[in-house]
C-alpha cells in the first residue's frame, strides 16, 4: 500500500516540484496551498507524512505543524523552508518534525528526509501501539489480580463461614494438644464458649488416654483417618460418641506439627441403634407372640418367618419349613388354592385375599383358614416377597352359619317403629335448630361488638365514621331481618321438639296407632321452608338448595309437626347421598331440589337429591325398619320406616321414590286434601 503524503506551501512551483519528486518515486500525494486547506484534508482522510512550508499567509507552518502532533500523532512531519533560523528549528524540533529541509534543495535531500521521516513514522507507531497494548495488558492483568484477590477474599469469608455454620465440627490442634482453631458447633459439641477453651488442652477430652494414644498412633502412621470412632468429654464431663475425619499437617520440611479434622457427635445415633435393637426384638417378640399365622417368603421362593401360631396352627415345626422353598414345604392345606393366589399376588402387586382355605387341623379334623397374601419389595430385589397372614375361622364360619339361621327377616313392630321414630327425629330436630341458634349468635355477636364500639367512638368523640361503617357490614353479613324472622321460629320448633320427646314416657301407644290430637289445616309451603331452614346445617355444605312452592296450594289437613319430621328425614337423607356423591368425584356442590303442587285431590311434596340413587337390589327394604347402608353410628336404619308410618298410617297418604343410580332420587309423598280420603298408592 503506497504511503499517503500532505504537501502544504504557498507557493506552486515548490507544491508542484515537491509532488513530482515524490509521485515519481512511488508515493502518494496531495497538495495544499495553505493551512486551512490542509486541515481539511487532514480530516477528510488520512496521511502517513506531512511536508510543510513555515512562512505562509495566514496560519503559519508551526501552528499547524503543532495541531498536526496533537490531532494527528500518527502523521510524521517534515518542515521545508527558505528560512534557516536556528530558533525556527528548535522550535520544529520540540513539535516532533521528523525533518528540516532549506530551500532550495536537492531532489535527493527531499527523498532521502522523506525514507527516513516515514521509516521513523513507522517505528513510532509500532512503539506506540506495543506501549497501548502494554497499558492495556497491564490495564487487564491489573484487573484480573484485583479480580482474583477479590474472589480469594471472597472465598476466605465463604470458607470461613462455611466453617462457623458447619453443623459438623471443624478443628485444628497441635501435636501437644493445642487447640488452633475450632468452630461453633465444635464449641457447642464440647460445651465451651470461645473464651472458655482458651488454654484448654485437646488431649484432656478423652475419655480414657489409651484412646488419644491409639488415635495419634493410627492418623501418624497413615496420615489420615476416616470415621474414627472416639468418645470424648464435653466440659461437665458427660460422655459423648463422635467420628472424626481427620489429617496431620505437616511443615515445608514434611514435619508433623497438628492434626485437622472433621468431628460428629454420635451419641443420638448412637441411642436410635440401641433403640432400634431394642424395637427390633420387641417387633420379634410380638410376631411370635401375634395369634395369626405368620409366613414370611423371599424373592426367591424360601421361607424365612414361621411364628408360633404357624406352627400351632398347621402343626408344622419351624425348623422343618425355615430357609426351604416355600413349594416343597409339607403343609396341610389346599395346595392350589395358595398357589394360585400367591401367583396372582406376584403378577398383580397387590393383596390377595382367600376365604375358606381347606386344611387339616393338628389333631386331624378338618377345618378352613382364612389367609390373605401380601407382596413385599426387598431392597436391591426386582422380584417381591410375600407375607402370608391368617387364622383358623373354622369356629367363626359355624357361628356365622348359626347365626344366619337364627336371625328374623320380618320388621320389628309398630311399636318400636314408633319409639325409635319420637326418640331420633326430635333430638335430631332440636339439634339441628340449636346449631342454626348457636350460628345466629355468632353473627349478633359481631353486630353487637361493632355497636359497642360506635358507642364508645360517641362516648369519646371520636370520629364514627369507620364504626359506622363496620356495624352497617357487621349487621349486612349477618342479615338481621332474616335472623328476626327465623330465629324465634327456631326457638318455637326447638321447645316443640323438647316436648315431642318429653310426651314419649306420656303416650307409648302414640307410636302404634295414629294420635288422639286433632289434625289442622296447614300450610305445607311454610312447613317445608321451616324444615329447610333448621336443616341448614345438614345440606349447606353439600348441596345448592333449591325450591318451587305452588303458591296455589291450599291448607292440608295434618299433624304439622310429625310432617315436620318426615320431611326433615328427607332432606338430611338428600344431603347425606349427594355429599357421598360429592366424596366419590370432584368434591363439588351438588343439588337438593324441593316442590310442591296440588294433584287432584292430594297434595304432592317432591324432594329431589342429585345424590348416589338406590342400587336396584335394596330398594324394595328402604322401608324396613333398622334396615340403613350407613356407616355404623351414621344410621339407625328407622328414618324411612317413621317416615312411612306418619305419611301412610297417620295420613292416609303415600311415599314412594323414583331413582337411578348414580345420578340421584325423588321421594314423592302424597297427601289427601280432606279428611277420611285415601291418596292411592301407598308405599
Amino acid at each position: 500500500m503506497k504511503e499517503r503524503i500532505l504537501i502544504v506551501d504557498d507557493e506552486g512551483s515548490i507544491r508542484g516540484l515537491l509532488h513530482a519528486i515524490l509521485s515519481q518515486s512511488g508515493y502518494e500525494c496531495e497538495t495544499a496551498p495553505g493551512a486551512d486547506e490542509a486541515r481539511a484534508a487532514l480530516d477528510s482522510r488520512a496521511f502517513d507524512l506531512l511536508l510543510c512550508d513555515i512562512m505562509m499567509p495566514g496560519e503559519s507552518g508551526l501552528a499547524l505543524i503543532q495541531h498536526v502532533s496533537e490531532a494527528y500523532p500518527d502523521t510524521g512531519v517534515i518542515m521545508v523552508t527558505a528560512v534557516d533560523d536556528m530558533d525556527i528549528a528548535e522550535r520544529a524540533l520540540e513539535l516532533g518534525v521528523y525533518g528540516y529541509v532549506v530551500k532550495p534543495f536537492e531532489p535527493s535531500q527531499i527523498l532521502i528526509s522523506t525514507v527516513n521521516a516515514l521509516k521513523r513514522r513507522e517505528l513510532e507507531v509500532r512503539c506506540r501501539a506495543r506501549q497501548d497494548r502494554l497499558e492495556e495488558t497491564v490495564e487487564e492483568r491489573t484487573a484480573e489480580l484485583r479480580e482474583t484477590v477479590h474472589n480469594l477474599d471472597q472465598a476466605r469469608r465463604h470458607y470461613r463461614d462455611l466453617f462457623e455454620q458447619s453443623l459438623d465440627a471443624i478443628y485444628v490442634v497441635s501435636t501437644e494438644g493445642k487447640i488452633l482453631e475450632i468452630n461453633q458447633a465444635g464449641l457447642d459439641m464440647l460445651g465451651y464458649t470461645r473464651e472458655g477453651i482458651e488454654g484448654l488442652n485437646a488431649r484432656g477430652t478423652y475419655v480414657l488416654p489409651a484412646d488419644r494414644k491409639a488415635f495419634q498412633e493410627r492418623i501418624e502412621e497413615a496420615g489420615f483417618v476416616r470415621d474414627y470412632e472416639l468418645r470424648l468429654k464435653r466440659s461437665n464431663n458427660e460422655e459423648i460418641h463422635c467420628l472424626v475425619s481427620a489429617t496431620v499437617r505437616r511443615d515445608k520440611k514434611g514435619r508433623i506439627v497438628g492434626y485437622q479434622g472433621i468431628l460428629r457427635d454420635t451419641t443420638e445415633q448412637k441411642r436410635m441403634e440401641y433403640l432400634i435393637r431394642q424395637a427390633h426384638l420387641e417387633n420379634e417378640q410380638i410376631l411370635e407372640a401375634i395369634s395369626s399365622l405368620l409366613i414370611g417368603i423371599d424373592s426367591e421362593g424360601r421361607v424365612i418367618r414361621w411364628n408360633a401360631s404357624a406352627e400351632h396352627t398347621l402343626g408344622v415345626p419351624a425348623r422343618e419349613v425355615l430357609k426351604r422353598p416355600f413349594g416343597e414345604c409339607a403343609i396341610p392345606w389346599e395346595r392350589e388354592m395358595i398357589r394360585d393366589g400367591l401367583s396372582r399376588s406376584r403378577r398383580y402387586q397387590e393383596p390377595v385375599k382367600l376365604d375358606d382355605v381347606p386344611f387339616r387341623r393338628p389333631d386331624g379334623a378338618k377345618g378352613v383358614l382364612g389367609i390373605t397374601l401380601n407382596p413385599i419389595l426387598f431392597q436391591d430385589s426386582r422380584e417381591p416377597g410375600l407375607l402370608i397372614m391368617g387364622a383358623d375361622i373354622t369356629r367363626k364360619r359355624q357361628l356365622e352359619i348359626q347365626l344366619t339361621q337364627a336371625q328374623r327377616l320380618e320388621s320389628i313392630g309398630q311399636l318400636a317403629s314408633g319409639i325409635a321414630h319420637e326418640i331420633n327425629t326430635p333430638i335430631q330436630y332440636v339439634g339441628d335448630n340449636t346449631r342454626f341458634l348457636s350460628e345466629a349468635f355468632e353473627d349478633l355477636e359481631r353486630v353487637l361488638e361493632g355497636c359497642t364500639a360506635l358507642v364508645a367512638a360517641v362516648q369519646t368523640g371520636e370520629d364514627t365514621g369507620e364504626a359506622l361503617r363496620a356495624v352497617e357490614a357487621a349487621a349486612e353479613e349477618a342479615d338481621l331481618p332474616y335472623l328476626r324472622e327465623e330465629v324465634p321460629a327456631a326457638v318455637e320448633q326447638t321447645l316443640e321438639g323438647v316436648e315431642r320427646v318429653s310426651q314419649i314416657v306420656r303416650s307409648m301407644k302414640a307410636f302404634s296407632h295414629p294420635g288422639n290430637r286433632e289434625t289442622i289445616a296447614a300450610d305445607l309451603n311454610m312447613a317445608l321452608e321451616s324444615t329447610i331452614t333448621v336443616s341448614r346445617n345438614e345440606w349447606k355444605y353439600a348441596a345448592e338448595m333449591e325450591t318451587d312452592f305452588d303458591p296455589t296450594l291450599p291448607l292440608v289437613p295434618c299433624l304439622p309437626g310429625e310432617l315436620n319430621q318426615v320431611f326433615l328425614n328427607l332432606i338430611v337423607n338428600a344431603a347425606h347421598a349427594v355429599a357421598d356423591a360429592a366424596d366419590g368425584e370432584s368434591g363439588g356442590k351438588g343439588r337438593i331440589r324441593v316442590s310442591t303442587k296440588t294433584l287432584g285431590d292430594a297434595a304432592e311434596i317432591r324432594i329431589s337429591d342429585t345424590g348416589i340413587g338406590i342400587p336396584e337390589k335394596i330398594r324394595d327394604r328402604i322401608f324396613d325398619p333398622f334396615f340403613t347402608t350407613k356407616e355404623v353410628g351414621k344410621g339407625t336404619g328407622q328414618g324411612l320406616a317413621i317416615s312411612r308410618s306418619v305419611v301412610v298410617d297417620k295420613h292416609e297418604g303415600s311415599i314412594t321414590f323414583e331413582s337411578e343410580e348414580g345420578r340421584g332420587t325423588t321421594f314423592i309423598v302424597r297427601l289427601p286434601l280432606e279428611q277420611g280420603c285415601t291418596v292411592g298408592g301407598a308405599a
